[in-house]
């Protein structure tokens, strides 16, 4: 199944983006993968470490994960590689041409979101009887 997608220009380079309407699962798992790996703890479960760089490694891999395609004025795809769009691309955008991909990101919305929390059955309340 291909993803669906919505076609933008950017403000400062005019290049066309290709931003997916939704993460999949594996996204929204590899973007918050990032966090907790930031983390140390030591063998009684104090914090060690944390690097403090992640949420921009966060930031740029939710950039990566949410564009299809990045198309110059030529039509020529210029971010996207074998294995798709990089990070190193990215980071050679003008900062508001990143913050302008950023802020049309798929949301996680409740309705629609893939990483919606399963409701705790645990707590409510049973029928008598049951």
């Amino acid at each position: 199944m291909e993803r669906t997608y919505k076609t933008y220009t950017l403000p400062v380079s005019k290049y066309q983006v290709g931003i997916y309407d939704y993460y999949l699962r594996g996204d929204r798992v590899a973007i918050e993968k990032i966090m907790t790996d930031a983390v140390e703890v030591d063998k009684e479960g104090k914090f060690t470490s944390v690097r403090t760089s992640y949420r921009y490694d966060m930031e740029d891999e939710a950039v990566v994960r949410g564009v299809a395609f990045i198309k110059n004025e030529m039509g020529v795809d210029v971010a996207v590689g074998k294995d798709g769009v990089k990070i190193e691309n990215i980071r050679e955008f003008a900062e508001e041409d990143y913050e302008f991909i950023k802020s049309k990101l798929p949301k996680q919305d409740e309705k629609n979101s893939t990483t919606k929390p399963s409701e705790d059955i645990s707590v409510k309340p049973q029928k008598s009887g049951e």
